[in-house]
């Protein structure tokens, strides 16, 4: 998941995790959303949902968002960590890059 919705992580990942064996997290971003670069007009589109909002980037805004994210992060990790699960942030990337670099580092993927 990219956990970037209204509900609280840590309350979701204590119900996801409850009478599991065994719980990895993976928190998937875009490459843009995790490091947003455009400073202007744009149009944002959720994909689960096809809701349509058009936005103006500032560099304060990005700087919010930002910082925003980094907490959004850390509270994932700690939940995961929390209930015994395991973590990795993983920006979209060709799928051998993701197994063999964050996906592995959190123990998610082993190698071959």
């Amino acid at each position: 998941s990219d956990f970037l919705v209204p509900e609280d992580p840590v309350a979701f990942l204590r119900r996801i995790a409850a009478g599991g064996a065994d719980l990895a997290v993976v928190q998937l971003l875009d490459p843009w959303e995790a490091e947003p670069a455009t400073d202007g007009a744009l149009q944002l589109v959720d994909v689960e949902t096809g809701r349509r909002r058009d936005l103006r980037l500032t560099k304060s805004a990005i700087r919010g968002y930002v910082e925003r994210l980094g907490r959004l992060r850390a509270a994932v990790m700690a939940g995961t960590h929390a209930v015994g699960g395991r973590y990795a942030f993983v920006v979209a990337a060709p799928p051998e890059g993701m197994f063999a670099g964050p996906l592995l580092a959190a123990g998610i993927t082993e190698p071959r």
